[in-house]
């Protein structure tokens, strides 16, 4: 891995930002969804609560990543796991769909994602969102967003029909861009399975979110490493 101070942001026409934990604080949005679904149930979110939940939605998450289930599966199944483990059973499906309804009202930035996306915009280079997520919420949530007018186009897995690390859904995001060179293209995202394992097997260069340290055997390779995209706005 080069050192971060090696990366020229400038030499890219087009960057690739993942969204939830890299642009955007997910834990956020997250954190009032849950509330706001348990408060309709007349239920108190407590942490060890939150910690279950958390634990199901990665597993989850996890297995698309990996193809061994669907989106569908996945949403309907995660408040039916979740009251299961409560000792409750519960209409997953209809819990889901409400929870998406409060999530897709988050939309709040981490510090310095905004001055990141103008900088970057105002050089000219043009900014494509990759996002393993709901199309109606994604979507929601950009929209609101302040760094929308900053955004070219925002790739959503559900819409896709595949998800990152998927050679698909990197496919279907390569063929839609107009750069074709890919020494152009710039991945950044926190997630080394599904962002930085896509860029590998795309034959892209990335820049991994994380304060994190790499293992030795990690099957994903970043180009760099910034703490957070504070770090990235200092390049410029």
């Amino acid at each position: 891995m080069r050192e971060l101070k090696t990366l020229d942001l400038g030499a890219y026409s087009t960057i690739l930002f993942d969204a939830d934990d890299t642009l955007f604080d997910f834990g956020a949005a997250e954190s009032y969804a849950l509330r706001m679904l348990f408060s309709e149930l007349g239920l108190e979110l407590t942490p060890e609560i939150d910690a279950v939940y958390q634990e199901i939605n990665k597993g989850l998450w996890k297995s698309l990543e990996q193809g061994s289930i669907t989106k569908k599966q996945l949403t309907d199944s995660r408040f039916a796991l979740l009251f299961e483990r409560l000792g409750e059973h519960r209409d997953g499906p209809a819990l889901n769909e409400r929870y998406l309804d409060h999530l897709a009202e988050g939309s709040t930035p981490f510090p310095c994602s905004e001055a990141l996306c103008k900088a970057l915009y105002e050089r000219g280079i043009s900014l494509d969102i990759v996002t393993n997520g709901i199309t109606r919420v994604q979507t929601s949530r950009l929209e609101k967003s302040i760094l929308r007018p900053y955004i070219r186009n925002l790739f959503i897995s559900e819409a896709v029909g595949a998800a990152k690390p998927s050679p698909v859904f990197f496919s279907y995001v390569l063929d839609a861009i107009p750069e074709k060179d890919l020494s152009k293209i710039l991945l950044i995202g926190d997630s080394l399975s599904s962002d930085i394992l896509g860029a590998n097997q795309a034959g892209l260069d990335s820049c991994w979110i994380s304060a994190s340290t790499l293992l030795a055997d990690s099957p994903a390779h970043p180009t760099w490493q910034a703490a957070s995209v504070e770090d990235l706005l200092k390049l410029l």
